[in-house]
């Protein structure tokens, strides 16, 4: 029997075909490597801030006490530790009856102001101060660059030396279009020293609200200083696990308004989101 001959244009496009085909997987996987490198090259400010934040904290190295004992019985060499406790006792001690006495104050300045026939040495707080307010609303916007922006909501409602407060800062990136809202709710107990001083100490929840939803407990210690009402600073630290975020201000009021101009820093362990901002306030 003869062979089926065959030419060689067939030959040649089978060649040719195994020559494409080689090309083809050779560009396809290329492309997908260049697709996955994009995306982790693009991956935006807001996305690492979340990543950061939600990252385990690492465990703080622990101090060797094993050298030390008690300053009330057994042998110690060192005498200034002991020294260093009793000051410490002694700071705790002040440290609450100022805050006794700060809340209370803060009750007697409220008080007054709703009836001015009650004779007191405390200064009654007057109708639309920043300090000590029945409501208060804020509003801010933050530029923080690389493409991202920030609007801050804060509202507070209270009575002398109690009061909540919620919080919402909305972060929006361009580039990659991202959002991430931080929500922050309070229970405050205001502390008031004189008519110029205001110290919070604030207890409540974070909400963290970006490609995942987490929560976590957070503790504020805003420190307000208004020497007249016309003018005033203000600092709001308020910390959560893996997020701090510092706020400083300085506040220009009328009557019932203020316009604020401030900075702030909102940190994780590796990402930090701050930059200038400027608002108005209302406070009744």
């Amino acid at each position: 029997m003869t062979a089926p001959l065959i030419s060689g244009n067939e030959v040649s496009s089978d060649a040719t075909a195994r020559i494409l085909s080689r090309k083809t997987a050779t560009a396809l996987i290329a492309a997908g490597s260049l697709l996955l490198y994009s995306c982790s090259l693009f991956a935006g400010t807001l996305d690492d801030f979340e990543k950061s934040a939600l990252q385990d904290k690492p465990e703080k190295s622990r101090q060797n006490t094993s050298h030390r004992k008690d300053c009330d019985g057994g042998y110690s060499s060192h005498t200034d530790s002991c020294i260093v406790d009793i000051f410490g006792y002694l700071l705790v001690d002040i440290a609450g009856a100022g805050i006794v006495v700060g809340g209370a104050t803060s009750w007697e300045r409220t008080a007054n102001s709703l009836d001015y026939s009650v004779a007191s040495e405390v200064p009654a707080r007057k109708l639309g101060d920043v300090l000590l307010p029945f409501t208060r609303l804020d509003f801010a916007y933050q530029d923080i660059g690389h493409g991202v922006e920030a609007y801050d909501y804060r509202a507070e409602w209270g009575y002398g030396p109690a009061a909540i407060q919620f919080n919402q800062t909305r972060y929006s990136e361009g580039s990659p279009r991202d959002n991430l809202d931080l929500t922050r709710i309070y229970g405050l107990y205001r502390m008031s020293f004189g008519s110029t001083v205001e110290i919070d100490m604030g207890f409540g929840g974070l909400t963290m609200h970006g490609n995942d939803l987490d929560s976590r407990f957070s503790f504020t210690l805003p420190i307000l200083f208004h020497p007249n009402e016309f003018v005033g600073i203000e600092l709001r630290p308020a910390w959560a696990d893996n997020i701090a975020d510092y706020d400083i201000a300085l506040l220009l009021s009328q009557h019932f308004s203020s316009l604020k101009i401030g900075y702030r820093w909102v940190n994780s362990p590796a990402i930090s989101l701050h930059g200038p901002y400027a608002g108005l306030s209302a406070h009744f």
